[in-house]
């Protein structure tokens, strides 16, 4: 019954090999984006 909202989710793929830090600024700008929407931007 739990779930998250449609406007909440994001599917995000990588054109890598296993290891995903092959393309790490991509991995880091969608991380960074992910913290600030959900827990606020760090000044």
């Amino acid at each position: 019954m739990l779930g998250t909202s449609v406007v909440d989710k994001k599917k995000v793929t990588f054109n890598t090999g296993h290891d995903v830090s092959e393309d790490r600024p991509s991995l880091v700008r969608e991380v960074l984006a992910w913290l600030d929407k959900y827990l606020g931007r760090v000044n």
